[in-house]
């Protein structure tokens, strides 16, 4: 509902000016004033949207009246409409209109005249109102946008000067244009000398092409000892150049993060010179318990020669087949590069051609065959498994080929990847396993060992006579136990 304030002396003009607004502006509201003075009080109460004034009024005319409103912050932006009882000439048109006024009447009013000048004042005031209101909100936009900016690179520069990393800005051309103090500190130079640099002309290749990367649009990374150009330094480092694209995915930018990695690089060496260290002392740990196993065996043997009794003469050797199988273990880990594996392809076929030697067996009467495919164990398997191995190898040597009988022994290995279980099978085609002896119950000790450690592994062990003799073992390997 727009409100319109008539000042005027005579209160019948008032009267008539009211009724005609009324009529020509239905619902407005329409204020009044006698005097100057109180339509200026009445203007700053009510913000009226459009001003009737009288010109010729005593004590304050019209003009004085006028120049006031315009002059106060809360009313110089309502339409003024001066009210004249006579023609105005032009020098009162060029006054008013200096002063501030909007437009012009004469009385006798008009009524669709007057009705006609306040709707237009109206649709003025009302642009003017939303314009300022739009001009406000973009002032206040404006506003608050410089100061979340201003907190931004606050922000930005308080990372940028403090962050324990070399930072820098690149633009399109690979010129470095901006980087912090800590980046001169790694690289060595001087904020003077690195701002400008051309990144694309450095002399190291690798460094480039990863610049060049960022430069199209694509991140990189570059690790390597950095050889400044600008100084005469070689440092570590790890960097980070990123492209900072625009809305529209264009390339306006980059940065690069810089770490310094020599304390990296040193506790790396350190590191790497103490498992140097701790893999030969282990290497020769094997080697000595190697060596302490091979002097057992000798003394054994040297031993064996005073025995006359068969049957302790046969524990002794096979004391020793054990103890030569454990030793084998040692050897292999201290020849190998991988302390913690062995390769068991390459251990059966040494355990088998040493057996075979022991027990003087000529290869070519007796055959022998490994189906073994990458199967490595660590120490805890492979020592008990070299065991076992031993003992059904030696066995099928001693028992399955009597009076140069002519066969074979073959040994397989395969595994279950879903389960992880191994399967070992020991095979001889010779005369077979006794039927009236339990292997499962044996006399033997040998016998009694591997079915002990098939029991330390938790895993099965089967039998089956019907070609030679076959033992099959299902098992898996080992785990780590921490000694105490």
């Amino acid at each position: 509902m727009p409100k319109i304030l008539a000042i005027d002396d005579k209160k019948d003009n008032l009267i008539t000016i009211s009724a005609l607004l009324r009529n020509m502006i239905p619902g407005c509201e329409v204020i009044t004033a006698l005097s100057g003075e109180e339509g200026i009080k009445k203007a700053m109460a009510e913000s009226p949207d459009t001003i009737l004034l009288d010109i010729k009024m005593p004590g304050m005319d019209g003009y004085e009246t006028c120049g006031r409103l315009r002059e106060c912050k809360a009313t110089k932006h309502i339409p003024i409409i001066m009210v004249t009882a006579i023609k105005p000439d032009t020098e009162s048109y060029i006054k008013g209109l200096e002063i501030g006024a909007d437009a012009f009447l004469a009385k006798p009013i008009d009524g669709y005249v007057l009705g006609a000048q306040v709707k237009t004042a109206l649709r003025i005031k009302k642009a003017e109102d939303d314009l300022r209101a739009e001009r406000d909100h973009l002032e206040e936009t404006v506003a608050e946008r410089t100061r979340e900016l201003h907190e931004s690179e606050v922000k930005y520069r308080l990372i940028f000067e403090n962050i324990p990393m070399g930072i820098l800005n690149f633009n399109e051309k690979g010129a470095i244009t901006a980087c912090n103090d800590q980046l001169v500190k790694i690289i060595g130079s001087t904020l003077k000398v690195l701002v400008g640099l051309n990144m694309l002309n450095l002399p190291d290749e690798d460094l480039v092409s990863v610049v060049a990367m960022a430069l199209n649009g694509k991140p990189g990374y570059y690790e390597d000892e950095y050889h400044s150009v600008t100084a005469n330094k070689v440092t570590p480092v790890r960097i980070l150049f990123a492209p900072i694209t625009s809305e529209e995915g264009e390339f306006i930018g980059g940065v690069g993060i810089v770490e310094d990695i020599t304390e990296r690089k040193h506790a790396e060496d350190r590191i790497k010179r103490s498992l140097r260290e701790k893999e030969t002392l282990l290497a020769e740990i094997h080697h000595r318990v190697k060596n302490n196993m091979q002097i057992i065996i000798s003394l054994l043997s040297l031993q064996s020669r005073d025995i006359e009794d068969e049957r302790t003469l046969s524990m002794v050797k096979n004391c020793e087949d054990h103890i030569r199988s454990m030793s084998l273990v040692h050897e292999k880990l201290y020849l190998s590069e991988d302390l913690s594996r062995i390769d068991f392809h390459d251990y059966i076929e040494d355990l088998s051609s040493r057996l075979f030697q022991a027990y003087e067996v000529d290869s070519r009467v007796v055959s022998f065959s490994s189906h073994i495919k990458d199967v490595s164990f660590s120490i805890e398997t492979a020592i008990p498994m070299g065991l076992i191995i031993n003992e059904l190898i030696s066995n099928a040597l001693k028992h399955a080929f009597p009076e140069n009988r002519r066969g074979s022994i073959a040994i397989e290995f395969t595994q279950d990847t879903k389960t992880d279980e191994y399967t070992l099978t020991v095979t001889d085609d010779g005369v077979g396993f006794p039927e009236g002896v339990d292997y499962q119950n044996p006399e033997t000790f040998g016998l009694q060992l591997a079915e002990m450690l098939t029991e330390q592994f938790n895993g099965t062990m089967e039998l089956d006579r019907s070609r030679g003799t076959s033992f099959k073992m299902i098992f898996k390997e080992q785990k780590y136990r921490k000694r105490v």
